[in-house]
């Protein structure tokens, strides 16, 4: 599991929470939206990759980023799957 979790966050370089989405700059997207597949909500790519190779990925859940505890669970409970 361990193995997965670094793999799948290896290429991410920064996570932001913007109203009721969560905005993660990746270099690796479609491992990032495999890892996010069981996630209950949308995820896409958003804009042009920046320089450092990185690209936003958007996903917003249907539980809302008001609850972050949930959203934050969420996304381990995903990451750590992930396979």
């Amino acid at each position: 599991m361990i193995s997965n979790l670094h793999r799948i966050l290896a290429g991410n370089r920064r996570f932001d929470l913007l109203q009721f989405i969560v905005v993660i700059r990746t270099r690796d997207p479609e491992v990032l939206k495999r890892a996010l597949r069981k996630v209950d909500g949308s995820v896409r790519e958003v804009g042009q990759r920046l320089s450092s190779g990185a690209i936003a990925v958007f996903m917003r859940p249907t539980i809302g980023v008001r609850n972050l505890e949930a959203v934050l669970l969420l996304l381990r409970d995903a990451f750590v799957t992930a396979g």
